[in-house]
C-alpha cells in the first residue's frame, strides 16, 4: 500500500529521531527507574548494559527498538543514558558487534515492561482511529500521528509504515460511509429529492438553486430584505430541520456543510449517492441558520444605518428650517410676557388692574392674533411635557414606512422570533402588528400602549389628520420596530432558529450539567462560587487608585482638571538614543533587498506554513508544487492586486485555473489562521526574538479600510472612507515579539472594545497574553468589567482621550502596537493598498496589512526596509508626534489604579520597540550602552 498522503517528514521520522531529544524528554523517556537499573546493571559487559538502556528508552519515546541500526540514537541520549550507569559513552560502539545480543535485549523488554506487537492491539487501534474519524474533521496525516501516538502511549510496538497508513485510509473510509448512509437512510425520499433538485439549473436562470440560496444579502434597501426573508422561506421550506440528526457529532455536520457551501454544484452532482445526500443534507441545515441571521443582519444594518440615520438627518433640516419660525415666536411672547411683567398689579388708589386692562397692555406690545399664532408655532416645535426631542426624525421615519411595509407579515411568517421576559411585550406587539396593518382603520385601543411612549404618542395616536381614536399604522409599525431593533440587539428577543440572532443563554450550561462543570471553570477563572469577595477586592483596588491619583494631583505638572475634567499636556517628540541613528543606518546596510515572493516562499519553506492549508473535504493538499500556488495566493490578497500579476500560464502551479481551484479549495479563514499560529511558533523560536519579550504583552488596535464591494457588514464614515465610500476595521492583536496574534473584522466603524475579548480569546496563536494595552477605543465599563475578572489579564487603556472616560476608571495610558506609525499627511485611509503604493505601505501597520490573517507580511518588512517601515528602519515620524508615546505614562504618575494581586503588571505601547532598540544598541557597542 503506498503512503501517498503522508508528507515527507512524517515517512522520514516513522520510528527515528527528529532532532536530538530536549532535556525534558531526556528525563521523561530515558531517566532509568529503579526496575529498569537493576535489569541493566545485570548484565556483564559495560557496553551490553549501555545498549540494553538506549533502548529501553527508544522504545518507550519511538514505539520501535533500534535493532537495525544503531547510528540512529542520537549521541545526547547515549550520553544521558552512560551517566546514569557509570559506563563510558563510548562503550555503545561495541553494542554492535553481536547482532543476537541487540535482539534478545529488546525482547526482554518487551516481556519486562509489557510491550505487545501491533497484531495483538489491531483491533484495538481501529477502534481508536474510527472514533476519531467518526468525531472529528482530521485529515489522514492527523489521524496517522495520533495512531502513532496512541500506540507509543499504550505500549504497542509499531508496525511497519504501510501497515499502519493502510488501516489508517481503510478505517477512515469505512467509518466516513458509515456516516455518509446513517444521514442518507434518514432522508425521506421527498426532501431528497428535492435537494437534488437544488443542484439544477432553473430555465432562464444562470446559477443553480443551490447557489442561489448560499448567496447572502449584498445590498441595503426594502426590498433586499423581502428578498432576504424570501431565501430564509426557501431554505426552511425544504424541511431539512426535521431530520433527526443527533447522532452525528456536530463537528462532523459542520463539515459537511462547509464541503458543500463551498463546492460547485457540479462537483456535488458528481459525488456518490449517499454522500451526495449527507452533505446536501449538512448544507441546507446550516443555511437554515445562516439565511435567518443574514436576513436580521440586513433588517439590522438596513435600521441602523439606513432608516434611523436618514430620518435623524431629515429631523435636524426640519429643527433647522423651523429654528427661525420659533426664534420669532419666541420673540412676540417674549414681549407680550415684557408687557404683562411691567404692569402694576394695582393702580395708585389701590385697585387691582382688571384682566382687561391687562390685555389692552399686551396687545399694545403684540396684537393677540400674532400672539396666538405665536403659542401655536411653540406647541407644534417643543415637545409636550411627555415628549422628548426626537419628535422630528420620527415622523420623517413614518414617512419612509413603504420601505418596510412589504417584509413586515414576511418577517414575522419567517423567523420563529422567542424572547425573555423583557423582551416579551415587544414581542407580542411584532406578532400582532401583520393583523393590524392590514386594516383600513387601526384602532387606539388595539395597539400596545405600553410600548407608545414619549413623542411617539403624538405620532401614533394625534397624528395630524387622523380620526379621533384611531392610530397612525405607519408610525406605530415603526414604533414597533425601533422596540425590535433594540430588543434583538440586546438578545432579549431572539430568532429560536438562528445562530449570531440566537439565545446566548441557549448554549450555557443548567442544572446537573453546571453543577458538575462548575468546581472545573471557577478554578479556571480563579474565581470564588460568591462573588461578594472578589467584588469586594475590585472595589478596595479602586478605592485605593483613586486616592493614588487624587494624592498625586497637586505634585504632577503634566495633569490638570479643567471644567471638571482630567486633561494631560501635549507630548513632543521623544529624543532618540545619541547612537540610534548610526545604527539603524548600519542594520539597513546589513539587511538584503529581496521580492516579496522570494521572501514568502523563504519563511513557507523555513516553518512549513502551507501545510496548514487543508481542502474543505479535510484532505490534506496533494498537489505538485502547492506551496508555490498557495504563496501566489497570499502575495495577491496581501498586497490587493488580484491574479494577475502572479498568474503565469507556463508554470502549472502558477496557471489561472490552478490559483483559482487552491483559492476555492485551500484559502479559508481556519486554515490561514492555523497557518499564522505556525508562523507565531516559529517566530518565538528566534533569539533575537525571546530577547524582545515573552509574547505575555500584547498590543489591540484597529486598521480601517475601504471596502469597494457590496457588503452588509461595510459602513459609511465620512471621517475614515470620505463621503462616497464605505468600510470596515480590521482589529489586530500584536504581542511583544512582534506578531500578530490574530484579529476580527469590525463592521463598519464601530468601537472596538465591541471586539476586543473575540480578538483575545480567538487568537490564532502564542501564550495568553498577561497584559493587554490598547487605546481609549478599545476601553468600555463592560469590557474594563470583563478583563478585571479574567485570571491573569489585565487592560490598561491609553490616555489618548483621557478627558473622556467615566469618572470611575482610570486605566493605566499607553497606545497602539508597536511599529503604528503613520505619515503626517491624511487621506491615505481611503485608498486600498497597492504593488506601488509605498505611503499606504508605511500607513497601514505591519500587523494589518489585509482584511484577512495575513500577518506574516510583517516578515517582508525585515527584508524590505527600504519600502516598509519596521523595527530596524522606521517611517519618518511626523513633527510633534511621539516617538515614545508611553511616555504618557510618566506624565500619569501617580494616576495608575492598584489593581490585585496575580493581575499582572502595566505595561507600554512601545516597550517591544524599546527593549529592540536597547538590544540593538547592545549588540552594536557592548551591555553598558545607554545611547
Amino acid at each position: 500500500m503506498p503512503v501517498e498522503f503522508l508528507s515527507d517528514d512524517q515517512v522520514s521520522h516513522y520510528g527515528r529521531f527528529a532532532a536530538a531529544p530536549t532535556p525534558g524528554e531526556l528525563e521523561q523517556f530515558f531517566r532509568l527507574d529503579a526496575q529498569a537499573l537493576t535489569t541493566a546493571r545485570s548484565k556483564r559487559a559495560p557496553a551490553n548494559r549501555l545498549g540494553w538502556a538506549v533502548q529501553w528508552g527508544c522504545v518507550r519515546m519511538l514505539g520501535v527498538f533500534p535493532t537495525e541500526d544503531l547510528s540512529v540514537v542520537p549521541d545526547a541520549v547515549i550520553r544521558f543514558v552512560a551517566e546514569q550507569l557509570d559506563v563510558e559513552a563510548g562503550e555503545f560502539i561495541a553494542y554492535g558487534a553481536r547482532r543476537q545480543n541487540r535482539y534478545e535485549h529488546a525482547w526482554e523488554i518487551r516481556d519486562v515492561c509489557g510491550y505487545r506487537e501491533f497484531s495483538a492491539a489491531e483491533a484495538e487501534v481501529r477502534a481508536f482511529v474510527a472514533a476519531r474519524v467518526w468525531a472529528s474533521l482530521e485529515g489522514p496525516r492527523a489521524l496517522f500521528d495520533r495512531a502513532v501516538v496512541w500506540l507509543v502511549d499504550n505500549r504497542v510496538l509499531l508496525p511497519g509504515i504501510t501497515t499502519l497508513t493502510r488501516l489508517v485510509a481503510e478505517v477512515r473510509a469505512a467509518e466516513n460511509a458509515a456516516l455518509y448512509r446513517r444521514l442518507e437512510e434518514a432522508v425521506p425520499d421527498e426532501l431528497r429529492r428535492s435537494m437534488r433538485d437544488l443542484l439544477k439549473v432553473p430555465e432562464g436562470k444562470r446559477v443553480s438553486e443551490l447557489e442561489r440560496l448560499r448567496t447572502p444579502p449584498m445590498r441595503v434597501f426594502g426590498a433586499a430584505m423581502t428578498a432576504a426573508l424570501e431565501r430564509a422561506k426557501d431554505v426552511g421550506g425544504l424541511g431539512a430541520h426535521l431530520v433527526g440528526t443527533s447522532v452525528v457529532p456536530a463537528a462532523r455536520m459542520a463539515g459537511l456543510a462547509r464541503y458543500g457551501m463551498g463546492s460547485k454544484a457540479p462537483t456535488l452532482r458528481d459525488l456518490e449517492e449517499s454522500r451526495k445526500t449527507a452533505t446536501l443534507l449538512a448544507t441546507v441545515r446550516h443555511l437554515e441558520s445562516t439565511s435567518v441571521d443574514d436576513a436580521l443582519d440586513l433588517l439590522d444594518v438596513l435600521m441602523a444605518s439606513r432608516l434611523l440615520p436618514r430620518a435623524g438627518r431629515v429631523g435636524k433640516e426640519e429643527k433647522l428650517k423651523a429654528l427661525p419660525k420659533l426664534k420669532r415666536a419666541a420673540g412676540r411672547v417674549a414681549k407680550a410676557v415684557g408687557a404683562l411683567l411691567e404692569t402694576a398689579p394695582a393702580t395708585d388708589t389701590g385697585e387691582l388692574v382688571s384682566v382687561v386692562d391687562a390685555w389692552a397692555a399686551i396687545e399694545k406690545a403684540v396684537p393677540r392674533e400674532k400672539l396666538a399664532e405665536a403659542l401655536a408655532v411653540i406647541a407644534e416645535v417643543v415637545p409636550d411635557e411627555e415628549g422628548d426631542e426626537d419628535a422630528e426624525w420620527r415622523a420623517a421615519l413614518a414617512t419612509r414606512y413603504s420601505t418596510v411595509r412589504g417584509f413586515i407579515r414576511l418577517l414575522v411568517d419567517v423567523v420563529d422570533f422567542g424572547a425573555v421576559e423583557a423582551g416579551a411585550p415587544v414581542l407580542k406587539a411584532l406578532k400582532q402588528l401583520p393583523h393590524l396593518i392590514g386594516r383600513k382603520k387601526l384602532a387606539a385601543g388595539e395597539v400596545e400602549g405600553d410600548l407608545v411612549t414619549g413623542s411617539c404618542r403624538r405620532l401614533v395616536f394625534f397624528a395630524p389628520g387622523a380620526e379621533p381614536g384611531c392610530a397612525d399604522k405607519a408610525a406605530y409599525s415603526f414604533c414597533v420596530l425601533e422596540h425590535l431593533h433594540r430588543a434583538l440587539r440586546r438578545r432579549d428577543v431572539y430568532a429560536r432558529a438562528g445562530d449570531r440572532w440566537g439565545d446566548p443563554r441557549a448554549k450555557l450550561l443548567a442544572g446537573d450539567r453546571w453543577e458538575s462543570a462548575q468546581p472545573t471553570v471557577l478554578t479556571a477563572l480563579g474565581l470564588e462560587a460568591e462573588p461578594a469577595a472578589h467584588l469586594a477586592e475590585l472595589a478596595s483596588a479602586l478605592h485605593g487608585a483613586y486616592h493614588q491619583v487624587v494624592a498625586g494631583l497637586p505634585t504632577n505638572t503634566a495633569v490638570s482638571v479643567k471644567d471638571g475634567k482630567l486633561a494631560l499636556d501635549r507630548l513632543g517628540p521623544a529624543a532618540e538614543p545619541r547612537l540610534m541613528p548610526a545604527f539603524r543606518q548600519l542594520a539597513n546596510e546589513m539587511l538584503s533587498k529581496v521580492d516579496f515572493p522570494e521572501l514568502l516562499l523563504e519563511v513557507a519553506e523555513l516553518t512549513g506554513m502551507t501545510s496548514a492549508f487543508t481542502h474543505i473535504s479535510g484532505a490534506d493538499p496533494s498537489m505538485e508544487e502547492f506551496e508555490l500556488s498557495v504563496c501566489a495566493l497570499l502575495l495577491s490578497e496581501a498586497c490587493n492586486v488580484g491574479l494577475t500579476p502572479v498568474v503565469k500560464p507556463n508554470v502549472p502551479a502558477l496557471t489561472r485555473g490552478r490559483l483559482v481551484q487552491v483559492d476555492q479549495g485551500y484559502l479559508r479563514a481556519e486554515t490561514i489562521s492555523a497557518a499564522n499560529g505556525m508562523l507565531i511558533e516559529a517566530q518565538r523560536g528566534i533569539d533575537v526574538v525571546r530577547a524582545w519579550g515573552g509574547g505575555l504583552v500584547a498590543s489591540a488596535d484597529g486598521v480601517r479600510f475601504t471596502v469597494p464591494v457590496q457588503s452588509l457588514h461595510a459602513g459609511y464614515s465620512p471621517r475614515y472612507f470620505g463621503l462616497r465610500h464605505k468600510g470596515a476595521t480590521w482589529l489586530n492583536v500584536v504581542n511583544d515579539q512582534v506578531m500578530g496574534l490574530g484579529g476580527v473584522v469590525v463592521p463598519g466603524t464601530l468601537r472596538d472594545s465591541l471586539f476586543i475579548l473575540d480578538a483575545l480569546l480567538g487568537r490564532d496563536g502564542g501564550p495568553k497574553p498577561q497584559t493587554v494595552i490598547t487605546d481609549t477605543a478599545s476601553y468600555s465599563d463592560i469590557v474594563f468589567g470583563l478583563f478585571a475578572i479574567w485570571p491573569g489579564l489585565r487592560l490598561p487603556a491609553g490616555a489618548l482621550r483621557v478627558a473622556a472616560r467615566r469618572r470611575h476608571r482610570l486605566g493605566h495610558p499607553a497606545v497602539g502596537p508597536p511599529g503604528d506609525r503613520r505619515p503626517a499627511s491624511k487621506g491615505y485611509e481611503h485608498s486600498l493598498i497597492s504593488a506601488s503604493s509605498e505611503l499606504e505601505l508605511g500607513w497601514h501597520t505591519e500587523d494589518a496589512f489585509s482584511p484577512h490573517c495575513a500577518d506574516w507580511v510583517g516578515l517582508f518588512s525585515l527584508r524590505n526596509s527600504a519600502e516598509v517601515p519596521n523595527l530596524f528602519a522606521p517611517a519618518q515620524q511626523p513633527e510633534g508626534r511621539a516617538v515614545h508615546d508611553w511616555r504618557r505614562d510618566e506624565q500619569l504618575a501617580g494616576a495608575a489604579p492598584v489593581l490585585p494581586a496575580g493581575r499582572g503588571v502595566a505595561g507600554r505601547s512601545g516597550a517591544g520597540q524599546d527593549e529592540r532598540q536597547r538590544l540593538l544598541l547592545a549588540c552594536h557597542c557592548g551591555p553598558s550602552c545607554t545611547g
